[in-house]
């Protein structure tokens, strides 16, 4: 799925600033894509969270927005968030793929 997902240089080096990552996070958009959960955030934005055990111990969020005009969808950001924002947002909106795979097969975080 995330073969299709591409960012620009510039865009990149705008979310390592802004949220404080390094270029060794940017694989961590991959990885949340591919094997995050995701709930539909408002009418056009998807968010994917997934927490990194290996390497980061960490929750990572990506949101992708869809352009409808276009048909065309792109990255919005890459951030690191916490398990209550995680849990917050699976019990709030809808829920397009479960945390099931997520922390040991637990549905939540």
């Amino acid at each position: 799925m995330s073969n299709v997902v591409h960012i620009e240089h510039s865009y990149a080096l705008k979310v390592i600033e802004k949220h404080q990552l390094t270029a060794d996070h940017l694989p961590m958009i991959d990885e949340t894509i591919d094997q995050g959960a995701v709930v539909q955030d408002g009418t056009q934005h998807l968010a994917f969270f997934h927490f990194d055990e290996y390497r980061w111990k960490q929750w990572f969020r990506v949101t992708l927005k869809r352009c409808n005009l276009q048909r065309l969808i792109w990255f919005n950001t890459l951030h690191l968030s916490n398990g209550g924002q995680v849990n917050s947002k699976m019990r709030r909106l809808p829920v397009l793929r479960d945390l099931q795979k997520e922390r040991g097969g637990r549905s939540r975080p």
